[in-house]
């Protein structure tokens, strides 16, 4: 990874940060670490109290400098930084963030077997972000400093990219951001590749393909890298439009010529050959996307192992693009297709299946892909085969004798709505990837929030449908409680709370133990949510779970109360 940055090198800014701590200790409960969790919190408590962003400065500083290299720490300096230092605050703390990701990998917390959780870092960055950001880039900024700002964030989201080449951060609520201020000329704009390249005659011909597949000049005939190019940069601004909110028609025919400049001079990229041959299907239709498809099947054939991206996962994160736009694209693009050409379009999917077969970590894509051509008729009828591959969906229509086993019955209505269900799994996946690394005043509210939902049905009387701490568990937490063990009693209270969540015994001695370590916004916030779901079911504080234990304690209750008169 060092090498695809050797141009570029942190500034003074940032150097010390990169270089002082030699890697993280894994210590977290510092009291430094403790007040900048209890002020981040602040943002998402129903106090409405100001975060105290110098303070959260001057103890990320510290903490990066002194303790170790966190990645959770650091985004919560670039929120100061840019609260502090405006728009040069952004760039400075862009290119603290691509200094960790590529020099302190290995060394950064969290551990980078929790991808997720450093993903989900730089994902609550990029949703804290553009409410401010909106403010500071109301006024056109200086050239040379905008400059530098959209320089700083092209490095990291290329840097992004190659780190998280499946599940990625969210990266669209600060572009869209940026870009708003592009249009209104208040910052510069993404660099564009050179199109002085394009052909005069719109799609290539066949005999075009060769420096494509050409090896590129050099120790290494696959080259290099492309990934942190200015023509890689732009290629992927105009392909992130395909996902973005108002983000315009994608010009595909940039896209084709950008893809075709970088295979042919930079290196062999499987990214770029996928976006290469999704750009020729748009383009010229079933003959562009069976050129592309073949010289995709070539490419990897050729460069097998060499080709870029090196890592499986990156891999089968360009062959599930190219799958999915062609399974959602091809059949506005075409219902039917010559024999030949499908013969030969399927032919193409099975060479490629066969040279990135042990080579991608998944070939969902190229499944995908074969599944979207099942669905092309073939414009020529074969007598002798009625029930033709290709057309399926026919078959199926004119089996009068076994539609029942096609639609089986509905399955039982569930007591949350499936839609809310996986809402739920989304929130609570969330909570866990921030998590991963300690718990914090989001990830304990945010795993309340989702548990609560809906409340428990009643099976009789003050009797629910679900389970709380029998009297053995719940005398072994409560003995952690009263040692004041809070790091081992909130790792407990977490461990038992997706299992017993309407226990509320657990989420108040959580709250307690939050308040020792993270301090008392933290503890507000599980307050919060105690108090608004006994307002919603009342009965649930002296209520008890399907075998009769108490959903909560006479202490619990007193705690709850407490802190609905204070009003939490």
């Amino acid at each position: 990874m060092q090498g695809e940055t050797a141009s570029w090198t942190p500034g003074e800014d940032v150097a010390p940060l990169l270089a002082a701590a030699a890697g993280s200790s894994g210590t977290r409960l510092t009291d430094g670490f403790a007040a900048i969790e209890s002020e981040i919190a602040k943002l998402t408590s129903a106090s409405g109290q100001p975060v105290d962003w110098s303070l959260v400065g001057r103890e990320a500083e510290t903490y990066l400098k002194n303790t170790g290299k966190d990645l959770r720490i650091a985004t919560y300096l670039v929120m100061a930084w840019v609260h502090g230092k405006k728009v040069d605050g952004l760039r400075r703390g862009l290119d603290l963030l691509v200094g960790l990701l590529d020099a302190s990998w290995e060394q950064l917390h969290p551990p980078v077997e929790k991808l997720q959780a450093r993903a989900g870092a730089l994902t609550f960055l990029s949703e804290q972000l553009p409410r401010t950001l909106e403010e500071l880039l109301a006024a056109k900024v200086p050239d040379d400093q905008g400059q530098a700002l959209i320089d700083s964030y092209l490095r990291y989201r290329a840097m992004v990219a190659q780190r998280f080449p499946e599940r990625p951060p969210a990266l669209q609520p600060i572009e869209q951001v940026l870009g708003v201020a592009q249009e209104a000329k208040r910052l510069p704009p993404f660099p564009t590749p050179d199109k002085d390249a394009k052909a005069e005659e719109p799609a290539a011909s066949p005999g075009s393909d060769d420096p494509l597949l050409a090896p590129i000049p050099g120790a290494s005939p696959v080259g290099k890298d492309p990934k942190l190019s200015d023509d890689f940069d732009a290629l992927y601004t105009e392909i992130e439009k395909i996902a973005a909110i108002d983000g315009g028609r994608v010009d595909w025919a940039m896209v084709r010529d950008a893809s075709a400049k970088i295979l042919s001079s930079l290196g062999k990229d499987l990214r770029c050959l996928c976006y290469w041959t999704v750009a020729r299907m748009h383009l010229d239709k079933i003959a562009g996307l069976r050129e592309g498809l073949s010289t995709l099947a070539t490419g990897a054939e050729r460069f097998g192992d060499d080709i870029f991206p090196t890592r499986p996962k990156a891999r089968a994160a360009a062959l599930a693009w190219m799958g999915t736009r062609i399974e959602e694209d091809l059949p506005s693009i075409a219902k039917s297709a010559p024999e030949e050409d499908l013969k030969a379009l399927h032919a193409s999917v099975d060479a490629i299946e066969k040279a990135m077969g042990g080579r991608a970590a998944s070939l969902e894509g190229v499944q995908r892909a074969r599944g979207a051509l099942m669905s092309v008729k073939t414009e020529k009828p074969k007598p002798a085969k009625p029930a033709a591959p290709a057309a399926a969906p026919k078959p199926a229509a004119g089996a009068a004798a076994t539609p029942k086993a096609a639609a089986p019955p509905p399955p039982p209505a569930a007591a949350v709505p499936p839609e809310l269900e996986s809402l739920v799994e989304q929130m609570l996946e969330q909570a866990n990837d921030i998590s991963a690394a300690g718990d914090t005043a989001i990830s304990l509210r945010l795993r309340r929030q989702a548990m609560w939902m809906a409340e428990p049905s009643i099976l009789q009387g003050r009797k629910y449908d679900c389970e709380s701490l029998g009297m053995k568990p719940r005398m072994e937490v409560d003995g952690i409680f009263k040692k004041k063990e809070w790091g081992e009693l909130i790792q407990r209270t977490e461990e038992l709370f997706p299992s017993y969540p309407y226990c509320l015994d657990l989420t108040v001695w959580a709250g307690k133990a939050a308040a020792e370590l993270l301090g008392e916004e933290a503890a507000l916030a599980l307050a919060s949510e105690l108090v608004a779901l006994s307002v919603r079911a009342p009965n649930l504080l002296r209520g008890t779970d399907r075998n009769g234990n108490p959903l909560a304690s006479k202490e619990a209750r007193e705690w709850i109360n407490e802190h609905r008169g204070a009003g939490a």
